[in-house]
């Protein structure tokens, strides 16, 4: 039983013709979270987008395309969002790191065609980072001839799309989805214009806003295309606001968008992830140092930041390495919608590193995000911003509002175990007390003490009781005490 809880949102279902695409845009379904139409295959109609395929067994399950490198008798390659290796981080960079024992890429994966589904193995993680972008370039057991042969898509990459282009997206969403109907399924919608990110700890220079509906987990990667060109993608989701949790913004799928002085959360928002730049790295195969191949260098200096939210007054506390280095390091931080690592204006006087330099200077006071940049300098005394390493700082002076959720296992009459249910970054911790209802005053401020997550036991012989909780946001923000009553 439970003592209070919210109710649940409802997933409205439709039915939607299933070869083709509808239309998202001013018109789109009252859900944002409902899947897409699954394409039907069986005339061939939608060959086109046969070179999509499910990738499985990288750490995520996600959507990547297969790119026209130009020369068939090389290793077929593979785009799709670096996460879905499962990198976590803003600092790692993989670099020919060999894929996992089972992951593979299935292609052709038609609602109406299951028998035509081509299974390869992925050999290869060629490269893959979240740093300033969200992208991985996956190298496959086989040619790219090979998979052509068997009716293969290949891609070419394409400019990103302006604001107001019509788009279409294609991928296989999983999460919420029988095994049976993962497969693949298309929409058009609507590009914005392209913006800063952030998400988390991760801080993505340029993404393309989009109004794509009906994006869940297993979307990531999902090829952008042109209305009318479906041979280029122009672009590859990474992120979504849909179905964001309620409460604190710039957290785990509560992506925000920066600039002017602020970073803000817009709803059902679909973010993607440029990939023209990339077509500089694949001449014939893959190749990281090609002229004008966008791969970024592991940072050099690391940055070590504690807390990624905090109240004003804060300090950064943080920690600056660059192992391997004994020359000079430079530092420079500012609202996140201002500062941009690689640019070397802001940076402050060098100074000589020996093992760690503390940065422990105050963050402004605003409520906003905030980034913190470091940089190595040369012998000439120029920062290499390149390879500049950053922290993300979210600065937070609002309480948490949304109701607190408490958990109640036992019978009447019986021993009661009772538990807040954590939703972070708004509840992130909790204070509770508990005692019997005449003399229990929730509004009183004696008596808390810090939730363990272990399960608060109430013997049958004090129930009734009253529980009281207040919830704690991340950056420490306290809300309001929540009054509860165990029967």
């Amino acid at each position: 039983m439970s003592a209070h809880r919210r109710a649940p949102a409802l997933l409205m279902s439709v039915v939607c013709a299933a070869n083709g695409f509808g239309h998202v845009g001013g018109n789109g379904p009252d859900d944002p979270t409902d899947v897409r139409p699954a394409l039907l295959n069986a005339d061939g109609a939608n060959d086109a987008f046969a070179g999509i395929a499910q990738l499985e067994g990288l750490g995520l399950s996600c959507t990547g395309f297969l790119v026209d490198t130009g020369v068939a008798t090389e290793s077929a390659i593979v785009m799709a969002n670096g996460h879905c290796t499962g990198l976590f981080d803003a600092v790692t960079t993989l670099s020919d790191a060999a894929a996992p024992d089972g992951a593979v890429a299935r292609f052709r994966k038609f609602v109406d065609t299951p028998d035509a589904v081509i299974e390869v193995p992925i050999a290869m993680v060629s490269h893959a980072t979240m740093r300033s972008t969200d992208v991985a370039v996956l190298e496959l057991d086989t040619t790219l001839g090979a998979l052509v042969n068997r009716g293969v898509m290949a891609y070419q990459l394409g400019p990103a799309p302006a604001d107001g282009d019509e788009i279409l997206v294609v991928g296989i969403p999983v999460d919420g989805v029988e095994a049976d109907d993962q497969v693949l399924r298309g929409d058009t919608c609507t590009a914005g214009s392209t913006v800063r990110l952030v998400e988390f700890e991760w801080l993505w220079d340029a993404a393309v806003a989009t109004d794509c509906a009906g994006i869940r987990g297993g979307n990531s990667g999902s090829p952008v295309f042109a209305a009318g060109d479906v041979s280029t993608v122009v672009a590859m989701v990474n992120t979504t606001t849909i179905a964001a949790g309620p409460g604190g913004s710039c957290y785990l799928g509560q992506p925000c968008e920066v600039g002017g002085d602020s970073a803000a959360e817009v709803e059902n928002r679909t973010y993607a992830m440029p990939v023209a730049g990339w077509a500089a790295c694949f001449t014939g195969t893959f190749v990281d140092d090609a002229t004008g191949c966008p791969v970024e260098p592991p940072p050099s200096v690391a940055v070590d930041a504690p807390l990624r939210a905090a109240r004003p007054g804060a300090r950064w506390a943080a920690a600056i390495s660059a192992p391997g280095w004994n020359g000079k390091v430079t530092v420079k931080s500012g609202s996140a919608a201002t500062t941009d690592c690689r640019v070397a204006d802001g940076y402050g006087e060098p100074q000589s590193i020996d093992g760690v330099v503390a940065f422990d200077e105050p963050v402004p006071p605003d409520e906003g995000v905030y980034v913190l940049c470091a940089a190595t300098v040369d012998s000439t005394g120029a920062a290499s911003t390149d390879s500049a390493g950053y922290a993300v700082m979210q600065i937070d002076n609002t309480a948490p509002t949304i109701d607190i959720e408490l958990v109640v296992r036992s019978a009447v009459g019986e021993d009661a175990h009772v538990e807040p249910l954590f939703s972070p970054p708004e509840l992130s911790s909790f204070d509770v007390k508990f005692g019997p209802g005449a003399q229990t005053d929730c509004s009183a401020p004696d008596g808390y003490f810090i939730y363990r997550r272990v399960p608060i036991l109430i013997p049958a012989e004090q129930r009734p009781a009253v529980v009281c909780v207040i919830g704690e946001d991340e950056a420490g923000n306290r809300g309001r005490p929540h009054e509860f009553v165990v029967l």
